[in-house]
């Protein structure tokens, strides 16, 4: 039997993802699991999944996957618009498993880092002082407005915890080239893998809820996650996060 479980959205979708391959290969072990993603490189070396296929390469899939076979399951639908997670009824793992039919037993998010990547990627992050990785902006590229209410930390309040740590730690801020910088940091755009690497070797790290903090689950990594608009109890990984709850009318000026 053939598996296919299609993500859509942003890359911290992806990372939260395999969590629900592993549940899936949980109960169906002999299945051929195929996960359709705009971001491959998020399941590289997980053994679980079978085959990776861009959202951008699609040209053979039908061929390859459905023509001809009648045991092809299709895992396609999005669990954001799932009643149970719009309800805000359950972890947003446990609302995409539990709509396929698939039982939640608290599978973790998984990424894989293999030795090449450690040592080459891990000469770009090498420093004297511990490493505080942070990433206080989040979003889609090129966006109109550079700061999100609902997500983001204001500038001011990042640029405090900063300061109150560059005596002791070299400040690493994950950010896109279209993203204001932060003062006395080391300003980072680099690709997923790399950035995973930066996250491993840091000793602490602050983030907001997008991929920066799914990755650093992924990776066990407890971390502080500052919130806003969205609840934590969607979208933190149980027993590897420990949260920083910002009130959601809270005004940042």
């Amino acid at each position: 039997m053939k598996i296919v479980l299609q993500v859509n959205g942003g890359i911290g979708k992806s990372v939260m993802a395999t969590a629900v391959c592993s549940a899936i290969k949980k109960q169906h072990p002999d299945s051929e699991l195929i996960v359709i993603t705009g971001y491959p490189e998020v399941f590289a070396g997980n053994r679980k999944v079978n085959s990776i296929l861009s959202l951008n390469d699609l040209a053979y899939f039908y061929r390859n996957h459905v023509e001809g076979r009648s045991d092809t399951k299709f895992f396609m639908h999005d669990p954001y618009l799932e009643t149970d997670f719009i309800q805000r009824r359950g972890h947003l793992i446990k609302v995409w498993c539990e709509m396929n039919g698939i039982t939640y037993n608290g599978e973790l998010p998984e990424l894989f880092i293999n030795y090449k990547e450690k040592t080459s990627y891990g000469k770009m992050f090498e420093s004297p002082k511990p490493i505080l990785a942070v990433q206080t902006l989040g979003g889609m590229p090129n966006q109109t407005d550079k700061y999100s209410w609902p997500r983001d930390l204001p500038f001011n309040t990042a640029q405090k915890v900063v300061n109150a740590f560059i005596a002791t730690h070299n400040v690493v801020q994950i950010r896109r080239k279209d993203q204001p910088t932060l003062q006395n940091v080391y300003p980072v755009e680099a690709s997923f893998r790399q950035l995973a690497v930066l996250i491993q070797m840091s000793e602490k790290r602050l983030f907001i809820d997008s991929f920066a903090q799914h990755a650093a689950a992924a990776l066990g990594l407890p971390s502080a996650v500052c919130w806003i608009a969205n609840v934590p109890s969607q979208f933190v990984t149980k027993c590897t996060l420990t949260s920083l709850l910002i009130p959601q009318r809270w005004n940042p000026n």
